[in-house]
């Protein structure tokens, strides 16, 4: 993943330590009543910050499932369901999918290297 900052006489062109990054998630078989925007975006803010839903969940042309970007720290855990609340009180759990989560080390709590071959250790 590439990030690109505004060009400026004052850009500091060290490398950024990465907290938080979009990751894309899926949400197969969602019910077509949780289809909205508004009812994604309280879902998914289990998962993190929601940042975006693509055109085709928007529009509601697609049911198999849901799509959205959300914002995710790296001390997420970044569940494998999100439980919820139906419209007849029961409890259950949706599945979520991530299509991509760049490797995270939990020794300097960063995106983009993974914990062994952390910067740190190479000291």
């Amino acid at each position: 993943m590439i990030f690109v900052k505004p060009c400026s006489p004052d850009l500091d062109l060290s490398k950024e330590e990465l907290t938080s990054v979009p990751v894309w998630v899926k949400l197969p078989n969602l019910k077509f009543n949780y289809l909205s925007t508004k009812t994604l975006n309280k879902m998914v803010s289990y998962i993190g910050n929601p940042l975006y839903t693509n055109k085709i969940t928007a529009e509601q042309s697609r049911l198999s499932f849901a799509r959205i970007c959300v914002e995710v720290n790296v001390s997420s855990n970044l569940p494998k369901q999100i439980p919820y609340t139906d419209e007849h009180g029961r409890n259950l759990l949706q599945e979520v999918i991530y299509e991509w989560v760049p490797p995270k080390c939990l020794k300097c709590k960063t995106f983009g290297h993974a914990s062994v071959n952390c910067p740190i250790n190479l000291r």
